[in-house]
């Protein structure tokens, strides 16, 4: 069984706990993580536990050394070992770059050496990215964390192809449960939960070995539009 650690899914109804949902009903144990909103993350738990997983929750502030620090210890002590790290932790508000891109960084060096041979990270991006990671005068605070942290990514994978750890990026386009709707949609409608989390699963299964530093957009047509 693998054993993957989901930042940001302590809360019911965003993407980390989709994901934890999805891959506990393919064989693999969640550890879930929440900043706040412990009482969803009980209950999750409890779920998977009903499921007969042994899972468990971890509660901390990403952006801080030592928070990040302390859940790796907690997370490494209880579960034994990892196999998968999934960055989900991501705000379009307040603490923009830290969310974004400090927590991803402070997440992936603190996880990696404890990282399983063949493990897997899997980052967050956003729709619109693609390989370009070109600075714009009009990328916004948001937009400008993302493409930094798709260089991280790439930077990362090649830095640990060897050890047989691939490092990826998901772009999500606008989710079913995004906050703003758009009208423009060129599918038509938005992204599912199941559609994320089918690709997700691709590359983080074994036979994706050979694929890493790319970054796979679920966004139905949406980065094809005029920026």
């Amino acid at each position: 069984m693998k054993t993957a650690f989901i930042t940001g899914s302590g809360r019911s109804g965003r993407t980390g706990r989709y994901l934890a949902d999805d891959l506990a009903a393919h064989g693999a144990l969640p550890v879930l993580h929440c900043l706040e909103g412990a009482s969803d993350a009980r209950r999750a738990v409890a779920e998977l536990t009903g499921l007969g997983l042994a899972s468990f929750w971890v509660q901390g502030d990403l952006c801080v050394p030592a928070e990040v620090a302390r859940v790796r210890d907690e997370v490494l002590r209880r579960a034994g070992n990892l196999d998968w790290l999934v960055h989900t932790v991501g705000s379009y508000r307040g603490r923009v770059r830290a969310t974004n891109f400090d927590s991803a960084v402070l997440v992936c060096e603190a996880f990696l050496p404890h990282l399983s041979q063949g493990g897997r990270i899997l980052l967050f991006g956003a729709a619109g990215l693609g390989t370009g990671s070109e600075a714009n005068p009009s990328d916004g605070e948001y937009l400008r964390a993302k493409k930094d942290l798709l260089r991280y990514m790439r930077e990362l994978a090649l830095r640990v192809v060897r050890r047989g750890i691939t490092v990826n990026m998901i772009s999500p386009g606008e989710m079913e449960y995004s906050v703003v709707e758009r009208r423009d949609l060129p599918l038509g409608r938005r992204i599912r939960p199941d559609e994320l989390c089918r690709a997700c699963r691709f590359l983080l299964d074994d036979g994706s070995a050979a694929i890493t530093g790319q970054n796979l957009e679920v966004a139905g047509g949406l980065d094809l539009l005029p920026s």
